[in-house]
Formats: C-alpha cells, structure tokens, sequence
C-alpha cells in the first residue's frame, strides 16, 4: 500500500467516525424533539382534565343541591364517572400547602383527612395498611391535587397525638404501616390458622391475594405470626414458605 492509499484510507476513516457522532447527535436531537412534544402533549391534556374535573365537581354541587329530585340509580352512576377521572365524593376540599403558612397546622389537617379517608380502607384490610397503599388510596382521591410522600409522612406522623384512632408503624423489616388502635395481631394468628385448614402452607404472595392486601405487609403479618409461635418458615430455593407450627399444638 503506497502513501497516496494509507491517506485516502485515514480519511475515510475520519469521515466514517464522524458520520457516526453525526447520526447519533441527530438521534439525541430527534429523541429531544419527541420528548418534549410528549410532555406539550401532556400538559395540554393536565389541562383539559383539570377542566373535566371543575366541571364534575360543579355538577356534584348541583346534585346535592338538588337533594331527593335526583334518583339514586343517577346519583350511583354519575359517582363512577366522578372516581373514573380520579374524584371521590368524601373530599370537599383538599388539603392544600399553599393555603397554610405554618407547616406543623398543614401536616395536622392533612393527617385529619387522611385518617378520615383511610380509615375505613385499612379496616377493611385488618385495621393495617402499607404506606405506600396509603399514597395511592389517598391521592387518588384529590383527583389532580396530589401531595408527595414526605408529606404523606408527615401528616399521618401527627395521627397519634391528635387521637385520631390511627398511627404510624414501623418494622425492622423497614416497612411502614398506617395502622387502626383496634388492630388485634390476634385477629391475624386466627386468619392465618384458619387458612391451614384449606393449604399445606402460605407464601407472602399466596396469603397477600387471599386477604387483599400488599404483598410486603402479608409477609410482615406472616413473619410477626412466627414471633408467636403460629408458624414457622422454610427458605429454599423455592423461596419463602409459611407452615403451621405442629409444636404449638
């Protein structure tokens, strides 16, 4: 190979990695150009919705005004396009940060409403429920006026001194529950035993589906039932299983 060709081939060489950095410069640009049209697209639709939701709430004020003129059959039906756009009927006015000056009054009556809310969630669940569940149960129900975990937190970490039937727990595990003060692990040991009368044993996957609830917080209940000698584990390469403690009997 003479001298002429080693120089023909550098500079194919040159344009060959140049034409590269050049094509994925121009996919970085593309992929920019898509990805702030989709957030343009969703902001326009936030709007719209927000709209939506004005115009729902309005109409719910006119129902209610509107007392026993309206059958309960429409009033049914128009509560589920309501939590199909993401508004519960309990909440009349969300808790708000940006009408409170002080943080500690903010976290008090947002700890109110959440208990309000929840309470009768968690119950329905044995009287305990993860936080993060907590999160999704109670945003949805302020529609488009969602808070941030930390301030989920906060407001349910005044539950306790503000004797609101409800409070924060905490598992070394590092699970965080909101739980009711008439929650009874009892209760639990008593579901769990019953359950042995239909399987060989449970799995935290298995008993969450059964008693709807997270599958974190089934095996937390699981666990918290072997500390009382209900059950007993077995670890394998089949993961985590739950049997009924023979020596308890």
């Amino acid at each position: 190979m003479n001298s002429f060709e080693i120089k023909m081939d550098k500079k194919k060489y040159r344009q060959g990695i140049g034409g590269i950095e050049r094509k994925i410069q121009d996919q970085h640009e593309e992929t920019n150009r898509n990805i702030d049209g989709a957030f343009q697209d969703l902001k326009n639709l936030m709007s719209f919705l927000e709209e939506m939701v004005k115009l729902s709430n309005s109409i719910k004020d006119k129902l209610k005004e509107k007392g026993n003129e309206i059958s309960s059959d429409e009033t049914i039906l128009f509560k589920s396009y309501l939590l199909s756009l993401g508004v519960d009927d309990d909440i009349e006015d969300p808790v708000k940060r940006s009408k409170y000056r002080s943080d500690n009054k903010y976290y008090q009556d947002l700890g109110r409403q959440v208990a309000k809310i929840i309470k009768p969630l968690a119950k329905s669940k044995g009287g305990q429920i993860s936080l993060p569940e907590v999160y999704c149960a109670y945003n949805r129900s302020r529609g488009f006026s969602l808070i941030s975990p930390e301030d989920l937190y906060n407001g349910c970490s005044t539950m306790e001194k503000q004797n609101l039937g409800m409070k924060i727990v905490k598992y070394p595990s590092g699970l965080i529950t909101l739980q009711c003060d008439d929650f009874d692990q009892n209760y639990i040991n008593n579901q769990i035993v019953d359950m042995f009368d239909q399987y060989e044993y449970l799995t935290p996957q298995e008993f969450a589906i059964k008693v709807d609830i997270s599958v974190a917080l089934a095996r937390q209940r699981l666990i918290e039932s072997e500390k009382f000698g209900i059950v007993c584990r077995d670890e394998s390469i089949q993961g985590l299983r739950f049997y009924p403690n023979k020596f308890a009997d």
